[in-house]
């Protein structure tokens, strides 16, 4: 994440179509959008009763449920599979020392982080993957991007830019 904040390219300094922004963006429900198991795979049930001496009721599950062992790896599987899909997804290659960093062309660049995650790219490539990852999975809410106004929450930390004379500062 430190990598990716603090790379060079934010400069003010530089043309507006080379110039990099960051971005975050939290899908919602992420395991609940996780790949459904396959007819091939084994089968996963769950039990509910609604109060105490009601019946208990079974269910096969479609897909992983919150608090299910295996439901991250599905969620990471997932998603992976989508950032490096070149056909339906945006074609991101996945680094072999750091399996949460993707990487695309152009210097555009990205951390994933279970359910958040932070982008570094041109104004016009952050706004196509942020508008494929929307259309993909439902997200909480818009990205954010880090401006001289608007400091970035990611992960507990707090990014703020700053422009002084001599260039744009993290």
């Amino acid at each position: 994440i430190r990598m990716l904040v603090f790379m060079a390219g934010l400069s003010r300094h530089l043309p507006e179509g080379q110039r990099q922004r960051l971005s975050s963006r939290d899908v919602s429900v992420a395991f609940l959008q996780s790949t459904e198991y396959a007819d091939g795979e084994q089968a996963r049930f769950v039990s509910y009763k609604a109060w105490k001496a009601a019946p208990e009721n079974v269910y096969r599950l479609r897909g992983p449920l919150y608090g299910q062992r295996s439901a991250g790896r599905r969620w990471y599987e997932t998603i992976c599979t989508w950032l490096t899909d070149k056909v339906n997804g945006p074609g991101l290659v996945q680094s072999e020392n750091e399996p949460c960093l993707f990487v695309g062309k152009n210097g555009f660049c990205l951390a994933l982080y279970v359910d958040d995650l932070l982008v570094r790219g041109t104004a016009s490539q952050s706004e196509r993957f942020h508008t494929m990852l929307g259309n993909r999975f439902e997200c909480r809410d818009a990205p954010s991007y880090l401006t001289v106004e608007t400091p970035l929450e990611f992960l507990g930390f707090t990014l703020k830019l700053e422009e002084r004379e001599d260039d744009t500062h993290v």
